[in-house]
């Protein structure tokens, strides 16, 4: 199938997010830097085709290209698509159908895939922290 570590750059007329999503024996798993958790399978169709079932969890406060709006609760939305067999492969924009969201994956290399995991966000949010004292030290100088 398609095992391995992807990022996924999607646009939408909301915004723009990078996706990082663990794919494994047919699960999903990821994160996004709306602060959005992914969850959920993926299956051949037998047509060359992949059915992609995902659950995404956006959390308070946060905006998503979903269409979502930010909110005082976390809200999840559930949905499946087809898309191309060489989606993962080919690094090919793909417009998903009933979303006006153009997708591209590009494997990455699988020690990243920590990012993808249930506490990828921490590591997110501790790298971006870094980043934000060495500018703060940067500006200052």
């Amino acid at each position: 199938m398609n095992d391995g570590i992807y990022s996924i750059a999607a646009t939408a007329e909301s915004g723009a997010s990078i996706l990082l999503l663990k794919i494994e024996n047919g699960t999903i798993c990821g994160n996004d830097t709306s602060g959005a958790r992914y969850r959920g399978t993926i299956s051949e169709q037998g047509d060359g085709n992949l059915r992609v079932s995902l659950e995404v969890t956006f959390p308070t406060g946060s905006f998503g290209i979903w269409g979502t709006s930010p909110g005082e609760t976390f809200q999840t939305r559930r949905f499946d698509a087809d898309v191309p067999g060489t989606f993962f492969n080919e690094r090919v924009p793909f417009t998903l159908p009933g979303y006006d969201m153009t997708l591209t994956a590009v494997r990455v290399p699988d020690d990243v895939g920590f990012l993808a995991d249930d506490d990828g966000l921490d590591q997110y949010i501790d790298a971006l922290s870094d980043v934000q004292r060495a500018w703060a030290a940067h500006d200052a100088a």
